[in-house]
């Protein structure tokens, strides 16, 4: 079976005719169809390479042109052709020199045996060497590109070694975020990790660690930038794996998302005021109510017209069932930071449904069906209050003819299909909240909607848009899911699924308290107290159990009394807010310098977070108002125990003991 032969172009550069000749009939032996073109000067040469030859065969010395010339020439044009040496008097040393130059090989004119092989690794050689370039080339635009888009997008993008946790790569916005060097982080990974917020360090590392074998990673969490500011981060991190299935790199993006966060919070607040300003109403009529109650039982014990023991239990009663209100109110429009507990939400549940009793019209029946002994969830409390009462406004507008609402708490499960819907959803043991109402349904058509923000089927004057868009954002940051079934005319159920904690704390043991300690004591107290009727009160509770009270109407008068020296104080109580400009932060750092080892406990009307005091701690050394004298009394006496176990044994005891 005969095969075609290989086609040739070949270059002869020599000024002999018959010696060209033979090198032609060498290359017909060799199994080459051979083209070829003879030249024997360089202005020939220089035309003749342009046509593309596949090999130069050449002489070494002309009498107008040299191989030296030759190989310079096609170094100048980067014209990369495979070029052969053929003499009849070359030297071994003449022939390396050319090689040097850039010659594949070279022959003798009379031993031409070994030209075909010679002629093939020079071709094969260049062929090697084109595609080398070719992938060089591929390879520096390809890197070019990624530098381009890395270089240029708003996300930080990283690369990683698994096995040795070396950062091979990270790009400059890097430095923008993060307001630091990239030769810093080269140099130590462990630059990043320091960066990190304290609350978020061990959360991020373990996720690093954990999820990232099991898949993709998507966490958010802050930073702290090197002058004190603080960015919140999406960090997206990918496994790559090689052809063996083992994990080779691991790539990521990191997304600056503080002004997008700031933003939803402040939708967020928005969508809270809406619903309390819904829940005003109904608020101040039952607070109009306890308070009739309270004016009531008052008038007929001035009257003398009712034991005062049972008229004492009533006012007591609407008083609790008052600062119930007002602490679910401030609670729910306060503006803070997500802070994350273990937390009940059957405890949720029960302390909102008494709010929204309030909401509902008459022709809506609540009903409420709680699951008891449900394992904690790891969550924050106001914006759990902030889904339940964005699910049931939503239910109650669906209603305006009247129905049912069912709300139910149970025992779930998040299942591993529902992380396509919802990434950051954590597979597994889930507790279960469900907001059911016998309304007009959702159309197929919006049903794929109802997430959307500002999307919204309702007149301007009843919605913004803004509440089911809030739920899913709550429920997609604390790792969550949601379920929607719905049918028009039958009504819709929405299910809220929030993974458990992770404790080994029960919520029967989390309530167990200890002995409760005596409440008395002979110590002096400091009260200050600006509402004269509440400080009467106080003095009266607490001297009644033993304590020497001093009296100060502002916290300038107590500065003004303590610089006398004439009181050794043991304890201090304070308002948080007075009306001569010395508030009751003011006067604890005052003691700070004057009395710095006096301990004191605040009270307000406002929740600890309005102060914006970190170290304000409720039922330890703050008090909301309004409390009971009995709590008050037993806050102060953990107070003063617990400075007196951490204080010095006065070095007379100690020799007694001894």
């Amino acid at each position: 079976m005969s095969t075609t032969p290989p086609p040739l172009f070949a270059l002869i550069v020599e000024d002999n005719p018959e010696d060209a000749e033979l090198v032609v009939r060498g290359l017909r032996r060799a199994g080459y169809d051979v083209h070829w073109r003879c030249v024997e000067t360089e202005d020939d040469f220089c035309e003749a390479i342009y046509e593309k030859p596949d090999i130069i065969l050449s002489d070494y010395n002309l009498p107008k042109f040299d191989v030296t010339r030759g190989l310079r020439i096609l170094e100048e044009r980067r014209l990369d052709i495979p070029f052969v040496l053929i003499s009849g008097v070359v030297g071994e040393e003449m022939a390396v020199a050319a090689i040097r130059e850039g010659a594949e090989d070279y022959l003798l004119k009379d031993r031409l045996g070994r030209l075909g092989t010679a002629v093939r690794q020079a071709i094969e050689r260049c062929q090697m060497r084109s595609r080398k370039a070719q992938a060089e080339s591929a390879l520096r635009e390809s890197e070019e590109r990624f530098r381009q888009v890395v270089e240029n997008i708003q996300e930080v993008f990283w690369m990683t070694d698994p096995a040795t946790g070396k950062l091979l790569f990270i790009s400059s916005v890097y430095e923008r975020v993060w307001g630091r060097k990239r030769a810093d982080l080269y140099a130590d990974p462990e630059v990043w990790v320091r960066s990190v917020h304290p609350d978020d360090r061990e959360r991020i590392q373990r996720a690093m660690l954990l999820k990232l074998r099991a898949g993709a990673l998507s966490e958010e969490y802050r930073i702290v930038r090197p002058d004190g500011t603080v960015r919140r981060i999406l960090a997206r991190a990918f496994p790559v794996y090689d052809d063996f299935g083992e994990l080779h790199r691991v790539v990521g993006v990191a997304t600056d998302i503080t002004e997008r966060w700031e933003l939803e919070e402040q939708l967020r607040q928005a969508q809270k005021m809406e619903a309390l300003g819904q829940l005003a109403g109904g608020v101040a009529h039952d607070f109009n109510n306890l308070l009739t109650i309270v004016q009531g039982y008052t008038a007929l014990l001035l009257q003398r017209a009712i034991d005062p023991v049972e008229a004492a239990q009533e006012i007591s009663l609407a008083v609790e069932r008052a600062s119930g209100l007002t602490r679910q109110l401030l609670t729910f429009s306060r503006k803070q930071v997500m802070q994350q507990l273990d937390i009940e939400l059957n405890t949720i549940v029960a302390d909102i449904t008494k709010m929204l009793q309030r909401t509902l019209t008459e022709s809506i029946k609540l009903s409420v069906r709680i699951t008891p002994g449900l394992p904690l969830i790891r969550a924050d409390k106001s914006m759990m209050e902030q889904i339940l009462m964005n699910l049931a406004l939503n239910a109650r507008d669906s209603m305006p003819e009247g129905g049912i609402l069912t709300i139910t708490t149970s025992a779930g499960n998040i299942n591993p299909t529902e992380v396509r819907g919802y990434p950051d959803a954590r597979p597994g043991p889930a507790v279960c909240l469900t907001v059911r109402d016998t309304g007009c349904g959702i159309p197929p058509e919006n049903l794929q909607r109802i997430f959307e923000p500002f999307f919204t089927t309702k007149d301007v004057s009843k919605g913004t848009g803004l509440g089911l868009p809030n739920v899913d954002g709550i429920v997609r940051q604390h790792h969550g899911s949601i379920r929607v079934f719905s049918e028009v005319g039958a009504g819709t159920s929405i299910q809220i699924l929030l993974p458990t904690a992770v404790t080994t704390t029960t919520p029967a043991a989390a309530r167990k308290s200890g002995a409760i300690a005596p409440i008395g004591g002979k110590e002096t107290i400091m009260l200050v107290e600006d509402e004269a009727p509440l400080r009467l009160i106080i003095r009266m509770a607490l001297s009644r159990i033993g304590y020497n009270i001093i009296e100060a109407g502002s916290g300038q008068e107590a500065a003004n009394m303590l610089q006398t020296g004439n009181h050794k104080l043991d304890l201090v109580v304070t308002d948080m807010v007075m009306p001569d400009g010395m508030t009751g932060r003011d006067l604890a750092r005052h003691l700070e310098t004057t009395h710095p080892a006096l301990p004191v406990i605040f009270t307000s009307g406002y929740h600890a977070e309005f102060t914006g005091a970190a170290d304000l701690k409720e039922g330890v050394n703050f008090l909301q108002k309004p409390y009971s004298p009995q709590k008050l009394a037993r806050v102060i006496r953990n107070c003063l125990d617990e400075v007196k176990a951490s204080s010095p044994v006065p070095e007379e005891n100690a020799s007694a003991g001894r």
